[in-house]
């Protein structure tokens, strides 16, 4: 499984001072590394919804393969993390596309003619799509600046969406 264009894609997004949420063992350039656990990235051990600064001190937030594993509501976790954003502020995100449902296709093989079978995925507690990112973001307070789904395996309709916002004046 390669997160290497994902990583990529949000990697463009760091500049300035800003967190990467969940961000395990990836480091990602400049980034504050965020997560629960105590990993090689992680420069602070917080929750996604308990992030230790005031308010609007970020430039941005971004969350690789996080965002759907949080038990909080998507939009709470996003009005937070808009809370310590600084007004024109970046919120990005990389989640799995839920045009498939929250199921991924698994298969012997993964080629063309081959069988495949559905399998939960257990740990992920919400799911998104394309229109639900959009809705989101904006009644969050966000104006979307890209919206668009990533190619992770081709040959087994397996993407991902890749979405930013800005953070607008009127949630200021």
């Amino acid at each position: 499984m390669s997160v290497a264009k994902e990583i990529g894609l949000l990697a463009e997004l760091c500049e300035g001072y800003g967190y990467n949420i969940g961000c395990g063992d990836v480091r990602i350039r400049d980034s504050i590394g965020v997560d629960v656990s105590d990993t090689r990235a992680a420069d602070v051990i917080a929750d996604a919804t308990n992030l230790p600064l005031d308010r609007k001190e970020l430039d941005y937030i971004i969350a690789a393969a996080c965002f759907e594993h949080l038990e909080q509501a998507p939009l709470l976790v996003l009005r937070h993390w808009l809370s310590r954003l600084r007004v024109g502020g970046i919120i990005g995100i990389v989640v799995p596309d839920a045009q498939y449902g929250i199921w991924s296709m698994t298969g012997d093989t993964g080629q063309a003619g081959k069988m495949v079978k559905p399998r939960r995925e257990m740990e992920h507690l919400h799911a998104f799509t394309m229109e639900s990112l959009r809705v989101l973001f904006k009644f969050a307070g966000m104006d979307i600046v890209r919206l668009e789904k990533v190619d992770r395996r081709p040959y087994r309709k397996e993407t991902t969406l890749f979405c930013v916002g800005r953070k607008n004046e009127t949630y200021a």
